[in-house]
């Protein structure tokens, strides 16, 4: 098995995921770093001489610095998981074994919340799972193409589960297996940082809906963006007037014929330090 981590300024919990995964050796470990702020790199190799660290020269995204690393992949499995899961050896291994018993499905994972937490044996169903833990057979995601390249962040994994459905796989939760994840802490954040994530939110999710021709009723894109511009319009809070701003500009931007970069394909649009973020430099 192959694990990967795609790492965004996550010094601060990677060193404690990986504490946990060196463990887990012979199983090939491999950072993807997607440009990460000066020291980050260093401070990983540093800390853990045995790593493979892929470095990017600017930020691709999740799915496409995800993609980085699939494509390089020789076992039949591959696990993808953020900087802020805390996994061990033991629940590698029954990931493995579960795995193995089900070779309809194409996507596992375990529970990574506890109210998905059950002591039960059989698997279920799911029409998608975490994007923070993912247990790929390679066999059946090659044909998919890994992730959806024109999508920066948010999404999808949602999309890539929707795909394998479609082509005939399954897609597990194994709820018996739980790993801790410490949501929201892989990188550091700011008024533009939380701009860009959420007007990616928005937009990546409008094209999700439109992509499978789910972009009616009450995920009709118009509904949705009158629904964020209300909110912002409402909200009390500093940040939620942020994230609601934000997740409007999106979708009004993928209403607009508006991709996820700019035209050089590989910036994100609303960066923090980007004109058309309101609060950059903030």
């Amino acid at each position: 098995m192959t694990i990967i981590i795609v790492s965004y300024n996550s010094a601060a919990v990677i060193i404690d995921c990986l504490s946990g995964l060196i463990e887990a050796l012979p199983h090939q470990i491999r950072v993807v770093d997607n440009a990460s702020r000066p020291g980050d790199v260093e401070l990983l190799e540093k800390r853990f001489p045995q790593l493979e660290i892929m470095r990017l020269d600017h930020n691709l995204g999740y799915g496409r610095a995800a993609n980085v690393a699939l494509n390089a992949v020789q076992s039949r499995y591959a696990l993808l998981i953020n900087p802020d899961i805390l996994v061990d050896a033991p629940r590698l291994a029954e990931l493995l074994q579960q795995a193995a018993s089900y070779p309809e499905a194409a996507i596992f994972g375990p529970a990574t919340s506890r109210k998905h937490r059950q002591i039960v044996e059989s698997a279920e169903e799911k029409e998608a799972i975490s994007g923070s833990c993912m247990l790929f057979d390679m066999e059946k995601l090659r044909p998919l193409g890994g992730f959806d390249e024109n999508i920066f962040l948010f999404s999808e994994e949602v999309d890539l589960c929707w795909r394998a459905r479609e082509a005939g796989h399954k897609v597990l939760l194994l709820p018996r297996i739980y790993v801790e994840h410490l949501a929201g802490r892989s990188s550091g954040s700011s008024d533009a940082v939380e701009y860009m994530k959420n007007w990616h939110f928005g937009w990546s999710r409008s094209y999700f809906y439109r992509k499978h021709s789910r972009d009616r009723g009450k995920h009709a894109l118009r509904r949705r963006f009158w629904l964020y511009s209300w909110k912002a319009l409402i909200a009390r809070r500093h940040y939620d007037k942020v994230k609601f701003r934000a997740i409007r500009d999106g979708i009004r931007a993928f209403q607009a014929g508006e991709a996820a970069f700019l035209a050089d394909g590989r910036t994100p649009q609303a960066s923090p330090d980007s004109p058309e973020n309101p609060y950059a430099g903030s």
